[in-house]
C-alpha cells in the first residue's frame, strides 16, 4: 500500500505519534504531508513532513483535518499457539470494541495452532495467504513462553522473515505478543520480558506487554490468579487481561468501565468470557497502565 500526499488547505494540528492527545505543533497552510496508508491509532493518520532543511517530522493528524473522515476499521490478524487460541482472545477484543461503541470497528482473524512454533507459523500456507491479502493494521505474532526462553536470539531470523512478509510485502505492522511464565517459574518472566522487548527493538516492532500485566496482577495489592489448572495456560481472567491490553493498544484508550461479561460477537446468545466484577476492574486498570507505558516504535 503506497503512501499518498495531502496539501494542507489550512493549518493542521500535529500530535505526538506515541501520545495522540499531546499536541506538538502544527503544519502550516500549503505543507505537503505524506500520509501512511495504515493508521496505527483510530481517528488519526500518521504523516511525514520534510522540512526545508530536509529534516523529517513524523506526527499524527486527526482524520477530519486531513480529509480522512470515512470510517476505517481496525484490522488485526493474530498468529500464535494455544495462548492466543484459548478463550478466543481476538474475539474478546472485538467484543470490547463493540461494547465501547468504537467509531472504528474491530475486524480480526486468527490462525492459531496448539503447540505451534514460530517457524511452523511462518511456513504455514494459510498464514502467508492471510498476511498478504488482509491490509491489516497489525499482525500479532505470538511465540510460546518456552520457545522464547529456550530460543532467545535464535528466534531473530524467523522473526526477521515475518517482518519482511508483514511489513515490506504486505505493508502492515508487526506486533509481538509478550506472553507469561509458568505459575511455578515466576522468575522467568523477567527473561521473557527482556527478550520480547529486545526483539521488538531490533525489529522496530510493537510489543503487547501482556506478560508485564501478569506480573502486576500477581504482585499487586489486589492480586488476581490468571492461570488455569495446569499452571501454564490462561484462565478466564488471564485471557480477559490479555484482551484488555490489546484493546488499550489498538484504540489508545482505557478499557476501564467496560463489561466483565463478554458475549460472542458472532453468536450473541453465547457467553465468550466472564470474570468477577471486582477482578475485571483490577485487570482493566492494569491493562491500561502497562499499555500506555510500553515504549513503542515511533516510525
Amino acid at each position: 500500500m503506497r503512501a499518498e500526499s495531502f496539501v494542507c488547505p489550512e493549518p493542521v494540528k500535529a500530535y505526538d505519534p506515541v501520545e495522540p492527545k499531546k499536541l506538538i505543533g502544527q503544519f502550516e497552510k500549503g505543507s505537503v504531508l505524506e500520509i501512511d496508508p495504515i493508521a496505527p491509532t483510530p481517528g488519526y493518520h500518521k504523516v511525514k513532513f520534510v522540512t526545508p532543511t530536509h529534516q523529517t517530522v513524523v506526527a499524527l493528524c486527526v482524520d477530519d483535518d486531513i480529509g480522512k473522515a470515512p470510517v476505517k476499521p481496525v484490522r488485526v490478524l493474530f498468529l500464535g499457539d494455544n495462548f492466543t487460541l484459548m478463550h478466543q482472545i481476538p474475539l474478546q477484543v472485538r467484543q470490547l470494541a463493540i461494547e465501547a461503541k468504537e467509531k472504528h470497528p474491530f475486524e480480526t482473524e486468527m490462525i492459531a495452532r496448539d503447540g505451534a512454533t514460530l517457524k511452523q507459523l511462518l511456513d504455514d500456507a494459510d498464514a502467508n495467504k492471510k498476511i498478504k491479502e488482509g491490509k491489516w493494521n497489525f499482525v500479532v505474532v505470538q511465540a510460546g513462553s518456552e520457545e522464547m526462553l529456550n530460543g532467545g536470539d535464535a528466534l531473530l531470523p524467523t522473526l526477521q522473515a515475518f517482518d519482511t512478509l508483514i511489513h515490506h510485502v504486505a505493508g502492515s505492522r508487526m506486533m509481538l505478543f509478550m506472553t507469561w511464565a509458568d505459575k511455578t517459574l515466576p522468575q522467568k518472566q523477567t527473561v521473557i520480558k527482556q527478550r520480547y522487548r529486545g526483539l521488538g527493538t531490533e525489529l522496530k516492532a510493537w510489543v503487547a506487554p501482556v506478560g508485564v500485566g501478569w506480573e502486576k496482577a500477581a504482585t499487586g495489592k489486589q492480586s488476581v490468579d490468571l492461570y488455569n489448572g495446569d499452571g501454564h495456560n490462561a484462565n478466564a481472567a488471564g485471557s480477559y487481561l490479555a484482551a484488555c491490553v490489546f484493546y488499550s493498544l489498538f484504540y489508545a484508550k482505557s478499557p476501564e468501565g467496560l463489561p466483565y461479561d463478554l458475549k460472542n460477537p458472532d453468536v450473541p446468545t453465547e457467553v465468550l468470557n466472564s470474570v468477577f466484577p471486582g477482578e475485571a476492574k483490577v485487570l482493566q486498570t492494569i491493562a491500561w497502565d502497562v499499555a500506555k507505558n510500553e515504549n513503542q516504535p515511533k516510525d
